[in-house]
């Protein structure tokens, strides 16, 4: 590694663990860690990650060359004052900021942003970014959520909280009944939940000896066999999805659709989704002409990269921002 190339730190803050690790501004990564995160205190959450922290610094011996901290996490951020106000994964208190701590620390800047935000960070910065300034990152795993980029920036909103279409109402559906909203018909759990809620009706499908066992993979599975249950469950998610993407397309006509999350990583689901989107395309009269993919930065280091980027990202718009001024 060049003595002057700029390396962050990265923390990815998930519901069941959190990785930190330094990372250069090429995307490799020189180090890193993970550990069990807790839901406890905010106080208590941050003494175990300076403590975590520290000794990834010393262990690599890049503590001095640490340009900036970024944090990707899951809630409600304020990317103004780059506080977190309200997540589920730890018990926060208004008087105290962890980022202002970890700040005091480590005496360098520090940046945070909410998961999606900073998955689409990643792709600006080392993915789909550097070869479209208009694109939309579209996460379709646990949960459902949208970060949209248009000239390369982030599309934020009044309160950071645009693309949040978790709760987007589509009615019809597939099957001609009224439909869930998006995130309950599409996502993960979503899934999980509307099969479940079948399974009395279906009893012979393969999927009643899954009972609370079930999984979307599972579901996914058993409609590639034919499985009418699954197939049921799995149209209506896939017109949700297809009629979402149309609809944003409609709205901020993007250059491409860049798909991340654990639902979408099935390329089977994928594959139908596509031929989805082109086929309520021509149900308007239209030509689908973005470009859908899967995000190509994989899942080992996704969260991290993504956590990285937000402090990548926010020094890279400072540095525009100082020069606009000059």
């Amino acid at each position: 590694m060049k003595r002057t190339e700029r390396v962050v730190l990265g923390i990815d803050v998930g519901g069941t663990k959190v990785c930190v690790g330094v990372v250069t501004e090429d995307g490799r990564v020189l180090d890193k860690q993970r550990y069990p995160h807790r839901n406890v205190p905010v106080e208590e959450w941050t003494k175990e990650l300076m403590a975590q922290t520290d000794a990834l610094l010393e262990r690599c011996g890049m503590r001095d060359r640490i340009a900036a901290v970024g944090i990707g996490c899951r809630g409600n951020v304020d990317h103004r004052s780059q506080r977190l106000m309200a997540t589920t994964i730890m018990k926060l208190s208004p008087e105290y900021d962890f980022c202002q701590a970890l700040r005091s620390r480590y005496g360098r800047p520090v940046y945070i942003d909410n998961d999606v935000k900073a998955v689409a960070c990643a792709e600006i910065v080392f993915g789909a970014g550097r070869e479209c300034g208009d694109f939309v990152c579209y996460n379709v795993g646990t949960g459902i959520a949208v970060a949209s980029v248009a000239e390369g920036r982030l599309i934020r909103g009044r309160d950071n909280n645009a693309g949040e279409i978790s709760t987007d109402y589509l009615p019809g559906g597939r099957d001609g009944e009224a439909a869930p909203g998006l995130e309950a018909a599409a996502s993960g759990r979503g899934i999980e939940d509307q099969a479940r809620a079948l399974l009395d009706a279906y009893p012979d499908s393969v999927l009643a000896a899954q009972g609370e066992k079930l999984t979307a993979r599972d579901v996914l599975a058993a409609c590639r066999e034919g499985d009418p249950l699954a197939g049921k469950v799995v149209r209506r998610a896939l017109y949700m999805l297809a009629a979402s993407a149309v609809n944003i397309r409609h709205l901020l006509n993007p250059e491409r659709f860049v798909f991340v999350g654990g639902v979408i990583s099935d390329p089977w689901f994928f594959e139908q989704l596509q031929g989805t989107v082109e086929e309520l395309s021509r149900a308007v009269g239209e030509r689908w002409d973005a470009v859908l993919q899967v995000s190509e930065l994989g899942i080992e280091h996704a969260g991290l990269l993504g956590a990285a980027s937000v402090a990548f990202y926010n020094m890279k718009l400072n540095e525009q921002n100082h020069k606009e001024v000059e």
